[in-house]
């Protein structure tokens, strides 16, 4: 009994499997998503923070204001230095 080999079947099933490998490999865990989220949202927050404090401080960034939103909110993470 003779086996033929069929180069397009062989080759459309090695692609199929590569693309779904591919598809496999980018989907990030639900973990690895719950947690980007999260840090997206307190970056928002603390932007939308310090958007409040600059216009409650008259509205315009100057090297005091940067200065000062340093010391107020660098160390908001529970780094001390």
């Amino acid at each position: 009994m003779a086996t033929s080999y069929n180069a397009d079947w062989a080759g459309d099933l090695a692609g199929a499997g590569a693309a779904n490998a591919t598809q496999g490999r980018s989907k990030s865990g639900i973990f690895k998503r719950f947690m980007a989220a999260l840090m997206l949202s307190r970056q928002r927050s603390a932007e939308r923070e310090i958007e409040a404090y600059v216009a409650r401080h008259g509205g315009v960034l100057t090297d005091e204001l940067e200065r000062s939103i340093s010391r107020n909110f660098g160390n908001a993470a529970g780094q001390h230095r």
